[in-house]
């Protein structure tokens, strides 16, 4: 899952997570960081993030491994409201 827009000093921003980047035609000119597990459980999709993020409560402090090509990362993220 890719990440499109990040909320400004949200918990992902704050974590140095990184949203798509839009030139002035709207047309993304960076993509934004991939979304590959949440605590050790693969993203492959939207359904897998969804179900994930459910079991997530805000102040819960969670590792998010991201792919911010050409490098892996593990991220860990402190959940804000879900």
């Amino acid at each position: 899952v890719m990440i499109d827009r990040l909320t400004p000093k949200g918990p992902a921003d704050v974590a140095g997570l990184r949203g798509c980047t839009y030139n002035a035609r709207g047309v993304v000119t960076q993509p934004g960081d991939l979304i590959v597990a949440i605590n050790g459980q693969p993203v492959d999709n939207q359904e897998d993030y969804e179900r994930i993020r459910r079991e997530l409560k805000p102040g819960d402090t969670i590792k998010v491994k991201v792919v911010r090509y050409p490098n892996e990362l593990e991220v860990p993220v402190t959940v804000g409201g879900v």
